[in-house]
């Protein structure tokens, strides 16, 4: 979120297991978001999530399961481990703002 210069939001299991605090949870049960685009990295897509980002403009999706929710509502997919592709993803935003 960081190198994107975006907000963090997070799933209910990252919320409940204390990584982000519930005010960053995104979700039915959590925030509805309407970001211009949306990047879910390892979010698999329970309904309740998809509820939550249903007014994004795009999302962005990076799951390493080609079938999961998540990616079926992406308008970009990429189906790959996200802990193999974070340090790469990490890199391209920086230096798309010109932070590397």
């Amino acid at each position: 979120a960081t190198a994107l210069g975006a907000s963090e939001g997070g799933s209910r299991p990252v919320c409940d297991a204390g990584h982000l605090p519930r005010a960053r949870q995104v979700g039915a049960s959590g925030t509805l978001v309407e970001p211009r685009c949306y990047v879910a990295l390892g979010i698999a897509g329970a309904p309740q999530h998809l509820q939550g980002i249903a007014k994004c403009e795009r999302v962005v999706a990076v799951n390493a399961d080609p079938h999961c929710d998540m990616i079926k509502r992406a308008d970009l997919a990429i189906i790959g481990d996200i802990q193999a592709l974070m340090p790469a993803l990490e890199r391209l935003a920086k230096g798309v703002r010109g932070d590397a």
